[in-house]
């Protein structure tokens, strides 16, 4: 039956792949959406394990200290992590450590 030019939608044949696969768009959404899940599950597995394995917290660092060592120039005392160190010596800073090899005639 025509009217006004268009035809019925009840006659036309419907595609064969239409209704038996998916576009491609609809395929690309489910593997992305696959994707996503596993990503999902292997942040919450990886922050998991690392609750369960755990370093100790930082806190428990702070009470064993560090070692401080002493400035070869000035003397002030720091920890051992912050200095700067040369030929067997530690150092507050670079300048520290240059002024101290500019006296020794280096």
């Amino acid at each position: 039956v025509l009217r006004s030019g268009r035809r019925s939608r009840r006659f036309e044949p419907s595609h064969p792949d239409h209704s038996k696969s998916l576009h491609f768009g609809d395929r690309v959404a489910k593997f992305l959406l696959v994707i996503a899940v596993f990503i999902v599950v292997y942040l919450f597995l990886r922050s998991y394990r690392r609750r369960v394995e755990g370093a100790p917290p930082p806190a428990a660092a702070a009470k064993h200290g560090e070692d401080m060592v002493r400035c070869g120039l000035c003397g002030v005392h720091l920890p051992k992590s912050e200095a700067v160190t040369s030929r067997g010596e530690f150092y507050c800073s670079k300048e520290h450590l240059q002024l101290s090899d500019r006296a020794r005639g280096r």
